[in-house]
Formats: structure tokens, sequence, C-alpha cells
């Protein structure tokens, strides 16, 4: 996309608009514009297109005309991204867009895909077996010991040793096993214990079926074994026989036979007996949702001692039909641990995958000053399985220890900022989503730092460097604000005011016909200088307007005393540059600030002559021969390791930027060597030499923290009574972290 055209008329509000945006040289378009002016508007017709949906007029019933051309071709829908920072962060499909490897997905498929269709196959056949409805869950919550476990690892627990216990039900198994039954087995629990109870007497005065003390017993279908098995008379033909515990001899299989019918028939026929099932029974008629179980009972009436223990019951009821399906379970065993073996391996090579989300969020975490980090708890399972993400938050309490909190817990102790800086993560995923979908895109961005204090602005700041720096051209932004300094700071550090011949920032004029007009922008430099000072002498407005101006001035020359030395460079040099900007004083101050030519035989009695110049009764004990560049080194240093340091102490922050930027200079300045010409560099000089950096260090993973520097410290260096608030709001702890980083990096490359 080069060109934007947009021709607007009664859309929310805006009677017409009608202008043209350039962007063959610049990826950003920057709009200034009062509250109520044109802004949102803008926003909430590009959001129509998106949705396909025709902007209205919201006051009048009057014609629409919404025309968007990019490229003199209709703006598509999908190429269009209106960023709104109240939106939730629950949609994370644009998370596993980025995370989701597709060789390591087709892998996972593959794998995955072989063993379920091995599961489904035995399932089936147990399914057959038992006439359960749902094999796997019932197995599972049977057989479940830990709470991961699954159908597999039920198995493994189930045939970890041999099956003892084989006995194989032929009823249904949904016939017992199911919710009515279970609530009717804990309601009539008492009457069940009774049948139990004579059952179980009954059993220890038959002769043939016994229950030991263990709770073992000899029973029908243990007998009845014993019977089929000699049902050909084989063994009784081999002269063979049976002698139970009292003595009593079986000779041949009808003598059998009979014994268990007439023992059998004791039991059951006992009134004692009788009675109890009656009560069961009687019970069970009075719901007609009971009538499979009822018929079960009446056909088999040594069921109702299993249900004593009915989930033991139903352990035996499983172990019977695994029994018979032992050696197709032991097979899917081997293939789960060759499955899981292979899995494993798997999630080992995504973990050495390096994730855009993972930069996403580790920039973010380091970015933002938010009082919790983010984490992803699954990753792994995104990148092969195409899992949803589980987005884990931890909060940092005041003794700086993290506590796992949810969502919605953290939102309830978030600013209004915080909270947008947070939704703002969403808009980070869908930028990295659309890069790897090779979406070109064109960013709508609606005063995207509104609430936020300046610390986080700064970091708003750097994305949107991140966009306008895009080398791929996929991506556009307009950048929409009716937050002044914002404009003047987004337009200082995207460069975008010294773009010559194009017009890429803007300020919105309301016309008396209703009619928007786009301005070129004004007041993104120096404004004492550049506005006032040199046309001052023929303008009677801008003479009235150095009132104020010249009055700071002599605040700081002829105020009263100040004791901060290195804290007065900036000031004085702010001071020199209104005054007397050819001065030769200038250089030496501006020399303190940045690595220059003389910089390192400027002393502190060279800098203490130029304030007695400018400040009345100027008067320091640092007046020696010492370097003034050690001394601020030094004095930096010494600020970095206080315990409890102050948080709102200017001095504090503004000796820390300047020492950030002269290290990170004598570092670029080392490296770049005797591929620097240094003496050329008249203006603008860390930008400089970052831009020269670039050219020839096109990769170096210092890049990123040469460019915060850039861009966090040019605000607390240039200090003047007019524009202060950004170093009011600039965390010291953020500066503390910067100034250590990059006198590591110094440590690191022979740099003291």
């Amino acid at each position: 996309m080069k060109k934007l055209h947009i021709n607007l008329k009664n859309c929310f509000g805006i009677q017409k608009l009608d202008c043209s945006f350039d962007f063959e040289k610049s990826n950003s378009i920057l709009i200034y514009a009062s509250n109520g002016m044109m802004k949102t508007s803008l926003a909430k017709t590009f959001d129509c297109i998106t949705k396909h949906e025709e902007p209205k007029d919201q006051i009048y019933d009057r014609e629409t005309r919404c025309q968007i051309k990019a490229d003199n071709k209709n703006i598509q829908a999908e190429s269009i991204y209106v960023l709104d920072t109240d939106k939730d962060i629950d949609n994370n499909a644009r998370i596993t867009t980025l995370l989701a490897r597709k060789d390591l997905n087709n892998e996972y498929k593959k794998i995955h895909q072989e063993l379920d269709d091995a599961k489904q196959d035995f399932l089936k056949r147990l399914k057959k077996m038992s006439s359960c409805s749902d094999c796997e869950n019932e197995v599972i919550e049977t057989f479940k010991k830990y709470e991961k476990d699954n159908f597999f690892s039920c198995l493994q627990h189930i045939f970890k040793n041999s099956i003892r216990y084989k006995q194989k039900y032929t009823f249904k198994y949904d016939d017992i096993f199911n919710d009515k039954v279970k609530n009717f087995v804990e309601e009539h629990k008492t009457n069940l214990e009774e049948y139990f109870i004579n059952y179980n007497s009954l059993l220890r005065q038959s002769i043939l079926f016994k229950r030991n003390n263990s709770g073992k017993s000899f029973g029908t279908y243990q007998a009845e074994l014993i019977s089929k098995s000699v049902s050909d008379n084989a063994f009784f033909d081999a002269k063979h026989k049976i002698k139970l515990s009292n003595g009593k001899e079986i000779n041949n299989q009808k003598e059998l036979e009979t014994l268990i019918d007439e023992e059998k028939r004791k039991i059951f026929e006992d009134e004692e007996l009788k009675k109890s099932f009656e009560k069961i029974d009687k019970a069970i008629g009075k719901n007609a949702e009971l009538r499979s179980f009822r018929t079960l009972l009446e056909q088999d009436k040594s069921i109702i001692i299993e249900l004593s223990n009915y989930n033991g019951f139903k352990k035996k009821v499983w172990l019977g039909y695994l029994n018979d399906l032992a050696s197709e379970a032991k097979e899917l065993i081997l293939l789960y641990k060759d499955t899981k073996n292979k899995l494993s391996q798997l999630l080992k090579a995504s973990k050495k995958d390096a994730t855009k989300w993972q930069e996403i969020v580790d920039t973010y975490n380091k970015r933002f000053f938010m009082p919790f980090s983010i984490e992803i708890q699954n990753q792994e399972d995104v990148i092969v399985k195409k899992e949803t993400p589980t987005l884990v938050f931890k909060y940092k309490d005041s003794d700086k220890n993290y506590i796992e909190k949810s969502k919605e817990d953290i939102l309830k102790v978030l600013s209004k900022g915080e909270k947008r800086a947070f939704y703002l993560l969403q808009f980070l995923f869908e930028v990295e989503a659309r890069r790897a979908e090779n979406q070109e895109t064109i960013f709508i961005l609606d005063d995207i730092a509104d609430s936020f204090d300046y610390k986080n602005k700064y970091a708003i700041i750097e994305y949107l460097k991140d966009i306008h720096c895009d080398k791929d051209g996929l991506f556009k932004q307009i950048i929409l604000t009716h937050n002044f300094d914002f404009y003047r700071n987004v337009a200082s550090r995207l460069n975008l005011k010294n773009i010559k011949k194009k017009k890429v920032h803007f300020m919105v004029i309301k016309k008396d016909n209703g009619e928007i007009s786009l301005e070129t922008g004004k007041y993104t430099d120096d404004f004492l200088k550049k506005e006032i000072l040199d046309d001052v002498k023929n303008d009677p407005k801008k003479f009235i307007t150095m009132i104020p101006f010249v009055r700071n001035i002599i605040k700081y020359t002829k105020g009263r005393k100040s004791k901060n030395f290195i804290t007065k460079i900036p000031f004085v040099r702010n001071i020199i540059k209104y005054t007397k900007s050819k001065s030769n004083e200038y250089e030496k101050l501006t020399s303190c600030l940045h690595i220059k030519k003389d910089s390192a035989i400027l002393t502190n009695k060279d800098i203490s002559e130029i304030f007695k110049n400018h400040i009345d009764s100027f008067d320091s004990k640092f007046n020696d021969n010492k370097n003034t560049i050690d001394f601020i080194k030094e004095t930096a240093l010494k600020i970095s390791q206080e315990q409890n340091i102050n948080e709102i102490l200017l001095e504090n922050k503004i000796v820390l930027s300047i020492a950030i930027r002269l290290l990170a200079e004598e570092f670029m300045i080392k490296r770049l060597g005797n591929k620097l010409d240094l003496e050329n560099i008249t203006s603008n000089q860390t930008k400089e030499l970052i831009d020269k950096y670039k050219d020839i260090f096109k990769s170096d993973e210092n890049l990123k923290l040469l460019e915060e520097v850039n861009i966090i410290t040019p605000e607390n260096i240039h200090v003047n009574s007019f524009m202060y608030e950004p170093l009011i709001d600039t965390s010291v702890q953020h500066l503390m972290r910067l100034y250590n980083d990059i006198l590591e990096l110094c440590a690191n490359n022979g740099i003291s």
C-alpha cells in the first residue's frame, strides 16, 4: 500500500473529509485532533469496513458517503485493523496462530491418530461385550488413581499385576451402573445390608458355599464354573472324586448339579432372606425407571450381595470384561508407551523452537511497568497440538514475590491505564499473526496511550516504532491522538518531523461549514527557538509569548543557590541555547552530555566557571580538576547502589539518564572505530550513532538495548521548565535497570 485516499460524508459526525496519505516514504501517519473533532469517528468508519457495515450519521438522517481507496482500489476489510484497547484478551486464536508449528503439528496428528484408531477398535470390542454406552469414561472413573489419569494409564494400573478377579457377568452394564440405580442403592442401604447379613448367615450354614473372614467367598459362580468344567464326566470317569469340607464325596456330574441346586434353593428360598428381598423389590417397584434393574435381580438375586459395595462391584464387572480382552489391552498399552516416547521427543523439539509468542511476551513484560507478569502455561501443547493457550498472570506483591492470580483478580487491582496496557497485548498478538500470514495491513490507532502514565507511554511508542520500521512493507499505521505531548513524542521518536516534502503528521482543523481539514502539523520542534525567537522582533504575539519564557530563564540564572552540581548541566546548557547559542560554553556543556573530542579533558572546574557566568553567586565545592565525565559516571554508580532509592527525586533520574547515554555512546564509538567520523556529527549525536551502528551491525543483539536508550533518555536530559512531566513520571527503577544493562554491556566490552 503506497497511497490511501479517504472521502467521507456524514460518517459518525464527520460532515466532510477528503484527504490523501502518502506511505511511500513513511509507514506512519500521525494526526493530532482535539476531543470531538474527528479521530474516533474516523476509527469507527474504518471499523465499519472490517465488519462489512455501512457507516451512519448518528445525529441526522442524511446521505452517507464512505469511500476509502488503497492505491486507487477499494480497501479490503481484511487489510484493516482498528485497535480497541478495551477489547478483552480471551480471544486466543491469534496466539495459537503464532505458536503452532505446521511440521510438528502434522507429526503430532499422525502419531496420535494411530493411537486413537487402536483405542477406538478396542473400545468397540469392549462395548459389544459390556453393552456400556461410554466404556472409556466409565473405565477412567472406576480405576483412576491420579488427577491426570486417562484411559491408557488406567489400563496400565489394571494390568500392572495379573487380573485376579475373572468372573464375567452377562447382564447389560448400563442396567446396573447408572445414576438411578446408584441413587437407589444409597437410599436403601439399610435394606441391602439386611439382605447381605442374612445371605452371609445362610452361606456359612451351607455345606457347599462358603465365605471366609477375609471376605472371599465360594459362591454360585465358582460352583457353576466347577460344574461346567466337569460336565463331560471325563473327570469322574478317570475315577476322580470331589470331596467337600464336611467329608461328603461327589462321584458324578449329576450329583454335583443336584447339590448345587439344593444349596441354592436352601439359601434363596429361606423365609428371612425372602422377606429381605421383598423389601428391596417393593422399593424398586415404586420406581418405573428401575424396571430393567428389577428384572435383572429377579433373574439373579446374588447380584444384591454385590450391591453392598457398589463401586467395588463395578470394578469386578470391568475386570471380568477386560480379562477376556487381556492380550488386546496389553498390545494397546505397549502402543501407548511407544506413543508417549514419540510425543515426548516431539515436545522436546517444540521447547527448542523459538516462538514469536514468547518474544512478544518477554518484550511486553520488559517494556511495560505493570504489577504483574504474563506467562503461557501450555506452550508446547499449543505448538504441537494447537490447543488453546492458557495465560498465567503472576502478581508482584510489596515484597517483590510473585503470586499466581486469575485474570479476573488481576483486573480488580489495575488502574484504567494498566487495564488498557493489558488489553494491548491482544494487539501485539494480532500484529505478529498478520506478519506470519503475510497480511498487508493498515492499523488505525485511536488514542492508543490514553490513560497511560508516561513510563508506559514510552513502551507504546516503542511498539509504534516497531511497526513504523517494518522492513517488509506489510504494515502501515494511522496514529490518532488528542494528547499533544504524545503527538510530539511520537513525531520525534518515529522521526516523522524530518521527512521533507512529505506530509506525514497533521493537525485537524474544523471549518465553519463542518468540513474537516488536515493541516501540516506544527510544534514538533523546539517551540521557543523555532516558533518564538526566530521572529520575535516583528510579531507582537510572539513578543508577549516570550515573557514567561524569559521569566523562567531569570529564575534559573538569578534564583537561589542549588546544591546539585551534575543536575545543573542540562538546565544551564538549555539556558545558553536560547541566550548565547553560539557560545563556546554551550559546546562545552554539550561535551558533558555527549562523547565529544574534548569530553576527556573537561573538568569540574571548567563547568563551574560556566555556571558562575550565568548564575549569580554560584558556589560549589566541585571546583576541582576531576574529569566531569568520570564524575558523572561515579555519581550514577552510587545512585544505582542506593538502598530504597527515592522514586521522585529528579536528580537521580537526570544523572542516571546522562550516564546511560554517555556509556551507550562510548560503546558505539569503540565498536564503530575508524568507520566513524565523530567530528562531522553536529546534532542528535546519539541517534546518528545508532543509525550508523545499524548500518554496519544490522543484526547485532545489542541494537534493542541501544534503541531503548534512544527512546527513554532524551526527554530526561533536555530538561526545561516547560516540559518536565516525562521526567517526573519516568520510573527510576526503569532507569536503574537500563543503566545496569548498559553498564554490563560496556564492562563486557572493556569500557569502564
